[in-house]
């Protein structure tokens, strides 16, 4: 496989992996519960309103703005992490 590609495969799939565990942190921290009823936020911005009553489980809200941030979150992140680690196995 060519280097750049390569690279960009690697940074996607990490991105793509921070987007997934950044949305397990927010279901694990964000829900509120009134009774019978559960609200879910997913991500930690809460992009994703899920709702769980007596009928079953619905989307609540989607805030698209919301899920722009939580992606370039886990874009900047990314990119802090791979510069970190570069640094890291340049000085080793």
């Amino acid at each position: 496989m060519q280097a750049p590609v390569k690279r960009f495969t690697l940074f996607t799939t990490m991105t793509v992996l921070i987007f997934i565990g950044n949305g397990l942190l927010g279901l694990l921290t964000g829900s509120v519960s009134s009774g019978p009823n559960v609200d879910y936020f997913v991500g930690l911005p809460g992009w994703l309103q899920i709702h769980r009553g007596s009928n079953g489980v619905s989307i609540s809200d989607l805030d698209s703005s919301l899920l722009v941030v939580a992606i370039c979150l886990s874009i900047l992140l990314t990119w802090y992490l791979s510069r970190q680690l570069h640094g890291a196995r340049k000085s080793a």
